[in-house]
C-alpha cells in the first residue's frame, strides 16, 4: 500500500511539473514571437496596420406608435320574435398608419 501511495505522490508530482514547464514554455514562445515581429517589421519598413474604420449603420427610421381605437360597441337589435340578434364578427384586417418622424 506504501508503494501505491508513493506512485500516486510521484505521478502528481510529475503532472504539476509537466504543467508548469508547458506554461514557461508557452511564455518563452510568445516573447520570442514578439521578437520576431518586431524584427520583421523593421526589416520589412512596415509600420503597424490602422485599424479599419468602423462601420456605421444606417439610422432606423423612427416610427410613431399609432393610437389603439377601441372598438365600437354595439347594442344588440332585438329580432321581430324578441330574442337579440348575434353580434357581427370584427373585422381581421385593420389599417394601420405609420407615421415617420
Amino acid at each position: 500500500m506504501k508503494s501505491f501511495l508513493s506512485l500516486v505522490a510521484f505521478a502528481i508530482t510529475c503532472a504539476e511539473l509537466a504543467y508548469w514547464l508547458g506554461c514557461r514554455f508557452r511564455l518563452t514562445l510568445d516573447t520570442r514571437n514578439d521578437q520576431l515581429a518586431r524584427w520583421w517589421v523593421s526589416v520589412l519598413g512596415v509600420g503597424p496596420v490602422a485599424a479599419p474604420a468602423p462601420v456605421v449603420a444606417p439610422e432606423a427610421p423612427v416610427v410613431a406608435p399609432v393610437a389603439a381605437r377601441t372598438p365600437r360597441v354595439r347594442k344588440a337589435a332585438a329580432a321581430p320574435g324578441g330574442a337579440p340578434r348575434p353580434a357581427r364578427r370584427a373585422r381581421k384586417s385593420r389599417a394601420v398608419e405609420v407615421v415617420a418622424a
